[in-house]
């Protein structure tokens, strides 16, 4: 639920953006907090953020489907300028984010998912 509408934001900015200029590579400030946040234990997800199917195999597929969409733009933004290329933080629309943070964030939400799930299989295992 939190990572479809970062796909679609950078996945227009892809579409619509700019050849690489061969820049730093450098996070926005607006990023950097977000990062900071996703790496802190038992973070709660706000209430709207809870799949509804509840560990259903829908919420499953719906994974899969964003993480093969990941990997599309990853392609897809080959060659593209990571940082010029924008889009609005699609929770908090009033900042600008570039590619290079919608991808950092997605990828440690996702890891981050797969973190829980190991600890999860561990404890059922004991």
């Amino acid at each position: 639920m939190a990572t479809q509408p970062y796909l679609t934001g950078m996945g227009a900015s892809i579409t619509r953006g700019v050849n690489d200029s061969g820049g730093e590579l450098k996070h926005t400030l607006f990023a950097k907090l977000i990062l900071s946040g996703m790496h802190r234990p038992n973070i709660p997800a706000p209430g709207s953020m809870i799949p509804e199917g509840k560990r259903s195999t829908q919420d499953l597929e719906s994974w899969l489907a964003n993480t093969n969409r990941m990997l599309q733009l990853i392609d897809q933004a080959s060659g593209k300028d990571l940082v010029a290329n924008k889009f609005k933080n699609p929770f908090l629309p009033i900042g600008q984010m570039n590619l290079m943070d919608g991808f950092e964030i997605t990828v440690e939400h996702n890891e981050r998912h797969i973190r829980q799930m190991e600890e999860r299989v561990g404890q059922i295992r004991e």
